[in-house]
């Protein structure tokens, strides 16, 4: 199974000012297959699959309508489309198998099918075909609900997929990943202040029997 490329559409440095959507140019030199999401797919020089996840109503009124009834890239939907001769169905119940170990619930225990955007449908196929390792281009996650509704599940797919053996090379997301440790070893002052923090709890919690235990 070849190496892969996952391709957002942030704007990025090092971009391609022929495309609308600023496109690292340095993704298409690598050694891979390119994966890339909805409308944006269809600017692109190479794409080898398009992940159109929305439902019928939605994507058959985009622009990218007419490209995907043409294209020869593998096309990602919830179900074969007729009009798309490439369309394939996404593999649901096999991605759910993934994380069958991962169960959530307040009231109830349930394996989770955590799935917020498209990003993480194409992270979890590339879990589920074994790639060796994956590349990541313009992912910004900075903004609206980018950051409230997709971020952590991006992330929590990410880990999942470094869990399980596959390389990432993320050239993006530095406000993410370049932040400083919390606690650098040498910082000995940090680490006293934190001890004597944590001692002063534990005394007043053995001194005030109103003070509600964690």
């Amino acid at each position: 199974m070849r190496d892969l490329v996952i391709l957002g559409s942030a704007p990025m440095p090092g971009s391609d000012p022929r495309y609308k959507f600023f496109v690292d140019k340095t993704a298409f030199q690598q050694d891979a297959d390119i994966w890339a999401f909805n409308s944006f797919a269809r600017i692109l020089p190479r794409t080898d699959a398009v992940f159109q996840i929305h439902l019928p109503g939605r994507y058959r009124n985009q622009p990218s309508w007419e490209w995907l009834k043409t294209t020869k890239a593998i096309v990602y939907m919830r179900e074969v489309d007729p009009e798309v001769p490439t369309s394939v169905a996404y593999p649901f119940e096999e991605v759910y198998e993934l994380t069958r170990n991962v169960r959530q619930g307040v009231r109830q225990l349930e394996p989770i099918k955590f799935l917020t955007s498209t990003a993480p449908f194409a992270i979890a196929l590339a879990i589920l075909q074994n790639r060796p390792k994956i590349h990541f281009y313009g992912f910004g996650l900075e903004q609206n609900t980018e950051y409230f509704e997709q971020r952590d599940c991006i992330m929590f797919w990410m880990a999942f997929a470094a869990g399980r053996g596959i390389s990432l090379d993320i050239h993006c997301l530095d406000h993410i990943f370049k932040r400083e440790i919390y606690f650098r070893p040498s910082d000995k002052r940090l680490l006293e202040e934190e001890r004597q923090q944590c001692q002063e709890i534990v005394i007043k919690a053995n001194t005030n029997t109103d003070m509600p235990m964690q």
